[in-house]
């Protein structure tokens, strides 16, 4: 790219819009589907995201980051010790919790159930993991010397996947490995560890 771009024109090499479609898409299904079955616990209206709108929700994920509160209503919080103008100004609290609430990657519908042969406990982002591994991959080539180091993504939450490493700076979270050139610490390929029950699968990474 041009010596004039900005990071933000690198971000959306990878963040693009083919990505937020298909989160929109899958989003606005799994919006309506809750609405349809559970309509005494979805209440408020629900309007499909444009691409703005999502851009908009990241955008303050990825703020919510930098400056963290102990609970996602004080960054709405008319308090001003406590207040995030950003975020009243970008989107109203109950929208931003909205789609926090329908946020999906996939089709929960198709989703194999545990003990059939095609059950994969990493469905409901593998869509996310195979857009980026794609990305990666076609935009950038690699120096000649690359290497697989294992990591670990900091989580505390519910995933039967979740490991616990105690020789790590962060001993619970998901592992995974990465394939990365080892002059610039660029990111060729994630492969997240499903678990040890989880059955084997085939990877094929083009360098």
């Amino acid at each position: 790219m041009p010596q004039d771009k900005t990071p933000l024109d690198f971000f959306r090499l990878f963040f693009n819009h083919v990505l937020l479609e298909m989160l929109i898409q899958q989003t606005d299904s799994y919006a309506n589907l809750q609405k349809e079955n559970k309509p005494d616990e979805n209440k408020m209206a629900w309007v499909r995201p444009t691409i703005q709108e999502m851009n908009a929700f990241f955008g303050l994920c990825f703020e919510m980051g930098i400056d963290r509160k102990p609970s996602t209503r004080m960054y709405w919080s008319t308090d001003s010790f406590l207040q995030s103008p950003l975020h009243a100004k970008t989107m109203s609290r109950d929208r931003f919790t909205q789609i926090m609430r329908y946020l999906h990657f996939s089709d929960s519908t198709q989703q194999p159930l545990p003990g059939d042969p095609n059950y994969d406990p990493l469905y409901k982002v593998k869509p996310l993991l195979t857009h980026f591994n794609t990305a990666f991959q076609q935009e950038y080539t690699p120096n000649r010397n690359i290497t697989v180091d294992e990591t670990m993504i900091p989580f505390k939450g519910r995933v039967q996947f979740k490991q616990y490493m105690p020789q790590k700076p962060h001993k619970w979270g998901v592992k995974a490995w990465v394939l990365a050139d080892s002059q610039n610490s660029y990111i060729q390929y994630v492969d997240i560890y499903p678990g040890k029950n989880a059955t084997p699968r085939h990877i094929s990474v083009v360098v």
